[in-house]
């Protein structure tokens, strides 16, 4: 009977996890260089400086200096005002809900208002944006990593679709130095309605004021947690059960013991 409550257990927990990954919609991570640990010369390998040439005052490339994971993040430092973004292209899918998540580490930040961020944008063959969102900025972590993550739906259109890591923003420049690492872009196959999706910004379009760019984006509940939650639950009964029974076949086998030994003295 042990076994059986114990295989029903590996059961249940092995259901659970395949469940939250249909769910959720477990999808390849799209970024190149996720961790910035190829390096091309003396910068990361797929990332390039969104305007070309970089303006005197500011520097990005490879840092060993306690990154997230790994050998190397990624830095920038604006040692006067300027607006750094180091981008790369991807291939996303039309009107798709994609989870967006960074790890960063913002020291010594002039400004609020254009601190480090994530910014998605559209770009019209390099001369007029098509769409932009910025995410909630930070400012000072603390030296420590903080993760910052948010939900977005792709724009029904098949230009690429640009990620830049950034030092300024919102129309602001800003000084300070930012490191960011294991960045992810993810498709979201089966978004819940508890998702909070953020819109994109598109120039001459009046836009949902209840989603705009600069909101927070992170999910109102996480569909993951209460799954987990719930297997807690559920494997926690499942232990309650097969102690109980462990108990209920000691007392049986006592029993017969006490019997036979009844039995053998007679």
């Amino acid at each position: 009977m042990v076994r059986k409550v114990r295989f029903v257990m590996m059961v249940f927990a092995i259901l659970l996890a395949v469940s939250t990954c249909l769910t959720y919609g477990a999808s390849p991570n799209l970024i190149k260089n996720p961790g910035f640990e190829e390096v091309s010369g003396t910068l990361p390998a797929e990332w390039t400086y969104k305007d070309g040439d970089l303006p005197q005052g500011v520097t990005y490339g490879i840092s060993k200096n306690a990154p997230r994971s790994g050998s190397n993040s990624l830095v920038i430092t604006n040692t006067e005002e300027f607006d750094t973004i180091i981008a790369q292209k991807l291939k996303v899918q039309q009107d798709k809900v994609y989870r967006i998540s960074c790890w960063i580490r913002a020291e010594n930040i002039a400004n609020q208002p254009g601190s480090a961020n994530i910014t998605l944008y559209y770009v019209d063959n390099g001369f007029g944006c098509k769409g932009i969102y910025t995410s909630r900025e930070l400012s000072n972590t603390g030296n420590q990593w903080q993760l910052l993550e948010f939900y977005i739906k792709t724009l029904k259109i098949s230009d690429p679709l640009s990620i830049g890591v950034r030092l300024g923003g919102q129309g602001t420049k800003n000084r300070g130095t930012a490191y960011f690492d294991d960045l992810t872009v993810e498709l979201v196959q089966n978004p819940g309605s508890n998702l909070q999706i953020e819109q994109f910004f598109v120039p001459g379009k009046q836009q949902d004021t209840g989603n705009q760019t600069g909101n927070p984006g992170s999910p109102k509940s996480n569909p993951i947690i209460i799954y987990v939650i719930l297997g807690l639950l559920g494997l926690g009964l499942l232990a309650y059960f097969e102690i109980k029974l462990t108990k209920k076949e000691k007392k049986e086998n006592d029993s017969v013991e006490d019997k036979d030994e009844e039995e053998a003295a007679d």
